[in-house]
């Protein structure tokens, strides 16, 4: 099975996973009175640089590894690796998003509906990114590990034939030098 399948098949996945749970969020946040909801909006603002910089920095090694696919680049090496490390930190960054939101759901509007649904939502969207980035770590990176820190075993060359000096004919009676 090819990786741009996984990839993209997995993308598709987590992405309607990831809007079903943002959505049981907001539908429960909407039960909210307005001075709440602006609350719980300004806890998740303080927090936001946490999980964006995590998340530009996979999107921008994910663009980097389809730059060099694509053979836009000429000097970076890994497109996969680089592809791979890209979906590990953004799903890294998803996962911390839904949990700041469930900690500020879970201080300002403590036992509401949607203190409950920001839990299930960040149990869900862990739990979807990590079954996403195990899968794309088990097929790229671990099989890349040994190309890129030089497995003996497969990076090693045959040895060198030794060299030896020309042997010597034995004199015939025939007189041929």
């Amino acid at each position: 099975m090819s990786f741009q399948i996984i990839f993209i098949g997995g993308l598709a996945a987590v992405f309607v996973i990831t809007g079903i749970a943002d959505g049981m969020v907001h539908r429960a946040a909407a039960l909210l009175d307005r001075d709440t909801r602006e609350r719980v909006w300004q806890r998740e603002a303080r927090k936001v640089m946490w999980w964006r910089i995590p998340e530009y920095l996979g999107i921008g090694l994910m663009m980097l590894g389809m730059l060099r696919m694509f053979g836009m680049l000429r000097f970076f090496g890994y497109p996969y690796m680089a592809m791979a490390s890209g979906v590990l930190f953004f799903c890294v960054a998803s996962s911390v998003r839904s949990w700041f939101t469930c900690r500020a759901y879970g201080s300002e509007a403590r036992g509401s509906p949607a203190a409950k649904n920001a839990r299930n939502s960040a149990i869900l969207v862990t739990l979807t990114e990590a079954a996403f980035a195990g899968v794309v770590a088990w097929f790229v990176i671990v099989p890349n590990l040994g190309n890129m820190f030089g497995n003996p075993k497969r990076n090693q060359a045959a040895a060198p034939a030794p060299i030896t000096a020309p042997a010597k004919k034995a004199a015939s009676s025939s007189g041929e030098p």
